[in-house]
Order: structure tokens, then sequence, then C-alpha cells
């Protein structure tokens, strides 16, 4: 008899030890990018990352995160981002996840630019929400 209520109460209880985990690994990315966001919109030395998005940008080389990465502008790499793309007129460097992209888009001082907040002239953070969390 104990032994049935004990395999019930294991049987019953499994699907809390699948979810259970789910639920914490999207709670500690959505804190994570939550974090990632503050220190890109608020902590970060604008000027240098737009002159380092120039560099790239008038350099013209293939970037890519993760090959050579001392070829990337150390105050860019020190912050992780997973991609970064020439977009015509624009660098982006993107951060985030599958569930939530952002990061910057930096243009030449000959171009408008746009994006989801304007940092500096030439420089501006993107969401694809289109959100813009609060300064912590």
């Amino acid at each position: 008899m104990f032994i049935g209520v004990l395999l019930a109460l294991l049987i019953a209880a499994l699907p809390v030890w699948f979810i259970v985990p789910v639920f914490y690994g999207f709670w500690k990315g959505e804190k994570q990018i939550a974090a990632q966001e503050q220190t890109l919109l608020y902590h970060v030395d604008d000027p240098a990352i737009l002159s380092a998005s120039m560099q790239m940008y008038n350099q013209k080389l293939d970037w890519s995160v993760g090959e050579d990465d001392s070829k990337i502008p150390s105050v860019i790499r020190d912050l992780h981002p997973h991609a970064i793309a020439f977009a015509g007129d624009h660098v982006h460097i993107e951060f985030g996840g599958d569930n939530h992209h952002f990061g910057f888009d930096a243009f030449p001082s000959d171009k408008q630019g746009s994006g989801t907040k304007q940092l500096i002239s030439g420089l501006w953070f993107v969401d694809e929400n289109g959100e813009i969390p609060q300064q912590n």
C-alpha cells in the first residue's frame, strides 16, 4: 500500500520536475536580458561604441563574432554581442537571445539614423519589441 501511494506521488510529481526547470530557465534568461539591456542603455561609453562601430564600418571587413574576435574593437567585444552585421548604411550590433533581440545601430555622421531610442547622434538602441526599460 505504502509503495503504491509513493509511486502515485512520484508519477504525479514527474511533470513538475520537467516544467519547473523550463520556467526557471526562461525566467533566468529574461533576467539576464534585462540586465544586459540596462548595461547597453545606461552604463556604456556611447561615444566609444559609436567610434568603434565606425571603425568597423570604414574597414568594411567581414565581421563575425566567434571566429577572430580580436578584429572586433574591445569596447564592443567586451559586451559579448552575438552578431555584428553591415546593414547597408550602418553597423548593427546584436545582443539577446532566441526570444528577444536588441542592440545598437551605428550610423556615419552623414546619415540620419533610426532605432528605438537615440543615445547620441549616430548611435541608436534598437529593440525588436520597441521597448525601452527604465533605468534602475
